[in-house]
């Protein structure tokens, strides 16, 4: 590499001419911003100029999401199999709201409940079925009483195994968390 010496002039002259593109550009820039805003501004002023409500329209925020289906696996046991007409005993009782699907050892069926007797059912379509076998329901629930009662009964199940600690050994395990000094106190 052939290095020369730079005198201070070149240095100079350099500089100011870096400077003046980028203030070029600067400028530039900031014609180009506030001629985006200014059409962003008219625009939005023509839209709320109609209609001030709906500036709160657009600033309230979102609605929440409603759940409006829910989808419940149940599983039951296959207790009794009449092998003429595919009648199935099973336990615990199905339950008939909403709408299923079944499956019988990963075969999806076609069954018929007897609503007198929610522990019986007959298969009308699928594959058959044995004593050992489990007759899966995929329930969608899209009623509100339903989708409540299920998330309560969910909810009641985790929160009253939640009452069965036993509250001596809780303390314990509190004590022995809390800080020296406070346990002083206790």
């Amino acid at each position: 590499m052939n290095l020369r010496e730079i005198s201070l002039t070149e240095i100079l002259i350099h500089t100011c001419i870096f400077i003046y593109f980028y203030m070029i550009c600067v400028i530039s820039y900031r014609k180009d911003v506030t001629a985006i805003y200014y059409v962003y501004s008219r625009l939005l002023r023509a839209k709320y100029d109609a209609n001030h409500a709906a500036i709160f329209q657009d600033l309230k925020p979102p609605s929440k999401l409603v759940l409006d289906l829910l989808e419940v696996t149940h599983e039951y046991e296959i207790l009794a199999v009449d092998v003429d007409t595919w009648q199935v005993h099973v336990h615990p009782p199905i339950d008939a709201r909403g709408c299923s699907r079944w499956l019988v050892d990963d075969v999806p069926v076609t069954i018929l409940l007897d609503e007198d007797q929610p522990d019986l059912c007959t298969i009308l379509s699928g594959g058959g079925t044995s004593l050992d076998s489990t007759l899966i329901q995929h329930q969608n629930l899209t009623d509100t009483a339903s989708i409540q009662d299920d998330l309560l009964t969910y909810w009641r199940k985790t929160w009253c195994a939640l009452s069965e600690v036993d509250l001596e050994v809780g303390f314990g395990l509190w004590v022995s968390s809390v800080p020296s000094s406070l346990s002083i106190l206790l």
